[in-house]
């Protein structure tokens, strides 16, 4: 179980009391003696905010979380290394382009928010997609209470909540191959919940929950936090389209930074145990931003 400096009695009074504000967060920040207390203060905050709301780390999450990234420099020092893609352990080049889509709050269940389309594509080459996905962002679920009290002789400590749940979805065979047709168009995506329902599928169990993973230094700068998303259920079990027979256990978590998406996206195939897609050493798909 993860650990985290208790707060002083004064400051977490105040955090309790004050609205998610900035001026109330700068004051809280101010008050607390490390950063590790402030990242405290950050993750309280965020699971305070909605996705509604124009406070807490929504906002930079959705600056951040947009836009094109690859890993060609991780490639490039692997290959110099003399380590190749698959079992050699090293990574294949892949360039992920995040596209903000237009598509009414709604349209993905009631709650949904926002939502963005995610294309990626192998070795620089944008004719070879290999996947697409529509993310979409809804309010977290509520924590579970499972945190002990004082009466039984646990420390009061602060959890990192989550300030979104990103659920995602793939296209349903017939509409993948329009897709592919028109080269993922994210256009052609129908605006209205009873169309869009029909060419896009969830994928139950695989949902992403983002929360604030900070690591700034003391005097550092909001704007240069990061976040973390980890699956809901640690990893989930989904059909796969190609092949009937295979099932796939999917994981993964990632880190969001102003300049990087790292993703360690593992599928293993539930029948033989065998890696189907994802990094042979388990280490994560390191993209930096391009443009």
């Amino acid at each position: 179980m993860l650990r985290f400096n208790l707060l002083p009695p004064a400051t977490l009074l105040l955090l309790l009391l004050l609205p998610p504000l900035p001026t109330a967060r700068a004051f809280l920040l101010s008050r607390s003696s490390s950063p590790q207390q402030r990242s405290i203060i950050w993750r309280a905050q965020a699971a305070a905010s909605s996705l509604e709301s124009n406070d807490g780390p929504l906002p930079l999450f959705r600056s951040y979380f947009q836009g094109e990234f690859d890993n060609a420099a991780q490639v490039a020092s692997e290959r110099a290394q003399g380590m190749e893609a698959g079992p050699a352990g090293g990574h294949e080049q892949i360039h992920c382009i995040l596209t903000p889509l237009n598509i009414p709050a709604g349209s993905l269940g009631e709650d949904s928010q926002f939502f963005l389309g995610a294309t990626y594509y192998f070795d620089n080459r944008p004719e070879a997609v290999f996947r697409c996905r529509v993310y979409s962002f809804h309010p977290p679920p509520r924590p579970a209470d499972d945190e002990e009290d004082e009466e039984s002789g646990a420390s009061f400590f602060l959890p990192p909540p989550a300030f979104a749940e990103m659920r995602l979805h793939r296209f349903t065979p017939e509409f993948e191959g329009v897709m592919r047709q028109n080269k993922y168009d994210l256009t052609l995506l129908p605006q209205t919940s009873v169309e869009l329902a029909k060419v896009v599928e969830e994928l139950e169990g695989c949902s992403i929950l983002w929360s604030v993973s900070d690591s700034r230094e003391e005097g550092e700068a909001d704007n240069n936090m990061s976040f973390r998303g980890v699956m809901r259920e640690g990893y989930c079990l989904v059909q796969s389209q190609r092949e009937a027979e295979i099932k796939l256990k999917i994981e993964d978590d990632l880190l969001l930074t102003k300049e990087v998406l790292s993703v360690n996206d593992r599928g293993t195939d539930c029948g033989t145990g065998k890696i189907v897609y994802g990094n042979y050493r388990g280490l994560p798909y390191w993209m930096e931003r391009r443009g």
